[in-house]
């Protein structure tokens, strides 16, 4: 997600969220929770959470994608 990279880079954290969010819903109405494509969507989720410094946050999208992987 192009956004999400450009608004975390520019510290907009609130703007990159709020396209990252909406992404992630998508994708997983659109091609189901376990779908390969939406477990990368929390890890990246996970990651942006993380990048942020909310590890609580991160750890919980990092062990949904973990889950959906297994």
């Amino acid at each position: 997600n192009i956004g999400k990279y450009f608004y975390r880079n520019k510290g907009d954290y609130a703007k990159a969220e709020g396209l990252i969010i909406p992404s992630v819903t998508a994708l997983a109405e659109l091609l189901g929770e376990n779908s390969f494509t939406t477990s990368q969507a929390y890890k990246d989720l996970g990651s942006f959470y993380q990048y942020k410094g909310q590890l609580d946050d991160a750890e919980k999208y990092y062990q949904k994608a973990l889950e959906l992987t297994i």
